[in-house]
């Protein structure tokens, strides 16, 4: 866990930044019916923006894949899974929560479940397509969150780097692709 890994002043704008694309339209449902948005500019930059933390956090040399943002609402679930490989490295981010409560996160770590209560600007770092990972119904009013996923630079997945596009902040390659971090 990084607490802090954005500052207050950014969560608030990264909080009405997707209440703005939610009011414009340009939000989606995901499988688990989450609104959403897959490699929006703000999100995209963010992936950059943070990456020298990670990279610290991490030990690892980063090569960033997609970023994508949801907008929970009470009774949303994220059942156990983990993602694909472009999401060998995952830092997602809590931007805020209605009310004040922190829904809890629980990544499948090697020595047994990791469950970590998040704040405005705290974020967990996991391996995405290694670890499962999921969150109980949501209990409160509404939660924003971004997942920015990342692949080791020296690893297996290295060819995955912007998740197949051209770069980042253009559209998916594959239309499954979006909607399914």
């Amino acid at each position: 866990m990084v607490r802090g890994l954005l500052d207050p002043a950014l969560c608030a704008y990264l909080w009405n930044h997707l209440h703005i694309a939610f009011a414009s339209g340009t939000m989606k449902r995901d499988r688990v019916s989450a609104l959403v948005v897959y490699g929006d500019p703000a999100f995209e930059s963010l992936l950059e923006f943070v990456r020298p933390k990670l990279e610290a956090a991490t030990g690892r040399t980063l090569l960033p894949t997609y970023s994508y943002a949801r907008m929970h609402r009470r009774g949303d679930t994220l059942k156990i899974h983990h993602d694909r490989p472009a999401s060998e490295i995952v830092a997602t981010i809590n931007l805020g929560q209605e009310p004040d409560k922190p829904w809890p996160f629980t990544v499948g770590g090697r020595n047994g479940p990791v469950r970590a209560e998040l704040g405005p600007g705290d974020s967990m770092i996991y391996l995405g397509h290694e670890l499962k990972h999921w969150r109980a119904p949501f209990e409160g009013h509404k939660l924003v969150q971004c997942i920015l996923s990342y692949v080791d630079r020296d690893g297996p997945h290295a060819a995955e780097k912007y998740d197949g596009r051209g770069g980042l902040m253009r559209p998916p390659v594959r239309p499954d692709v979006e909607g399914q971090a």
